[in-house]
């Protein structure tokens, strides 16, 4: 029986030829690819250069034995199962092997009937692993997809079927609301998930560079093309890609896009030999309104069509309000781990002003809010009028009196978010606000207000001082540099 292009390729590793044509001839036989390796350095470089279903590794090779061989490739992540043979090991060996990360062990000489059943039972192991990884890795994914709405749920059901498989997938909603998410949820819950996953944003570059970036393009294709370069769909081959803002590709480019979903090929520019075929599960995300654009000419009705054989509307935030509360928790954890934030509770008052706002931005602009938040704000819990300040319009700021800091409690900074200025500059103004009113409340004691901020020591409150440059008091001394001069500044 000879193989085909879709039996499974099985390496073979041992550096005795008689035993390499006797194991290749029965699996050739029974229908399956082989390749096979000389010694341990050619096996692993097989392994790390080319994918293939499984390995059969002698134990005793020149170079590198079997069992390093196990060791190091685990090591560089190399996830191919590996039947090890020997003819002259133990029992010991035998575990060790296993130890290492072998999936059976053969012992030598080999029977045909022997070799073929471990091979078998090796492959379904093998699958029924991958299986297990992979349902862990959508399981993972869809914790990213925070929310126990009907709404989301649906969309996590909706996942579960599309991610084991390569059908296309449209995914559709408004800015800020998790599309992209949803697209990596759909690749780590697949089969694909240990290959490549490949971005694009459709807007980011104009057309002439896009396609070139899709596409490749061969050395003098073009002013410039110095080199062959290898385009998305080639270098995402057997893994997944992601085109975002799928609305923004010029008409001429979504012909050469529908030509290589239609042929599962694609041409280098320049390129003078036959289209190079490649493997790619596409997913497409846009917020805009692709049948609006259809009748305006501005997209192909027959490329949304091959986009959207699956198609996954992810909603808006204003239309799953009960998801805040553990969208909000969910965003002070990983802001407390990923930018050093200290996480406090969001209080009743303050998750009900949250939900009663309108969102415009969706998810990303809530997660934004809750970071300003906690930074503007040092009270032990987040209430209502900590939101209140950091969702009010940027032009409040100007006319909002000057805060009242109390010995009790000081007041929320009246700093806002500015799309205009740097976003260093309004982290510094921000903490400048809140050790002001912090030194103001405990009468420009350095030590108290050390302790009440729970910084370790007071001469690390003193250092941000002389870096914002603040007085004691709390006040900015007159000519000081601004907050992001170097060095540090001897006190008044």
């Amino acid at each position: 029986m000879p193989p085909d292009a879709s039996a499974p390729v099985i390496l073979i590793a041992d550096d005795q030829k008689n035993t390499v044509i006797a194991l290749r001839r029965a699996l050739q036989l029974e229908g399956y690819q082989v390749d096979t390796a000389a010694d341990g350095h050619a096996a692993l470089q097989r392994l790390r250069s080319a994918p293939c279903d499984l390995a059969l590794v002698d134990v005793r090779m020149p170079g590198l034995s079997g069992l390093d061989l196990l060791t190091t490739a685990r090591a560089q992540g190399v996830q191919t199962p590996i039947v090890v043979m020997s003819g002259f090991e133990t029992l010991a060996t035998a575990a060790e092997a296993t130890q290492r990360g072998a999936i059976d062990f053969l012992e030598k000489p080999i029977g045909t009937e022997k070799l073929l059943v471990t091979v078998r039972n090796a492959l379904q192991l093998a699958a029924l692993l991958e299986e297990k990884a992979a349902r862990e890795r959508a399981h993972a994914a869809h914790r990213q997809l925070v929310g126990r709405s009907p709404a989301m749920q649906g969309v996590c059901a909706l996942l579960d079927r599309a991610a084991p498989t390569s059908t296309r997938v449209l995914v559709t909603g408004e800015r800020g609301t998790g599309k992209e998410l949803v697209a990596r949820a759909l690749h780590e819950g697949s089969p694909r998930a240990a290959r490549p996953y490949v971005t694009f944003n459709c807007a980011a570059l104009p057309e002439s560079l896009a396609e070139s970036e899709l596409f490749g393009h061969e050395k003098g294709a073009f002013t410039g093309a110095v080199a062959a370069r290898r385009g998305l769909f080639e270098r995402a081959h057997g893994g997944t890609l992601f085109l975002d803002e799928i609305g923004e590709l010029g008409v001429p480019l979504q012909a050469k896009l529908l030509r290589a979903l239609q042929e599962g090929e694609v041409a280098r520019l320049g390129a003078d030999g036959a289209p190079l075929h490649v493997d790619v599960r596409l997913v497409a995300a846009t917020n805009q309104d692709l049948d609006a654009l259809i009748r305006a000419g501005r997209f192909r009705a027959d490329l949304r069509d091959r986009l959207a054989v699956l198609h996954v509307v992810v909603p808006a935030l204003r239309d799953r309000r009960e998801d805040i509360p553990d969208l909000v928790s969910h965003a002070v954890a990983r802001l407390a781990a990923e930018r050093d934030l200290r996480p406090r509770p969001f209080g009743r008052a303050a998750l009900d002003a949250l939900a009663h706002h309108d969102w415009p931005g969706n998810v990303r602009e809530l997660l934004n809010a809750v970071e300003r938040i906690l930074i503007l704000s040092d009270a032990p819990e987040i209430g209502a009028a900590d939101v209140a300040a950091a969702l009010a319009p940027p032009s409040a700021r100007a006319a909002a009196p000057a805060p009242g800091p109390t010995a009790a409690s000081p007041a929320p900074p009246a700093l806002l978010w500015d799309a205009h200025v740097p976003f260093d500059d309004q982290v510094a103004q921000a903490e400048r606000t809140l050790l002001q009113q912090a030194l103001a409340a405990h009468d420009g004691n350095v030590v108290r207000t050390a302790q009440a901020l729970q910084l370790r020591d007071a001469s690390a409150l003193y250092k941000r001082m002389r870096v914002l440059g603040i007085s004691p008091r709390g006040r900015r001394r007159p000519g000081t540099p601004s907050p992001d001069a170097e060095g540090d500044r001897g006190e008044d």
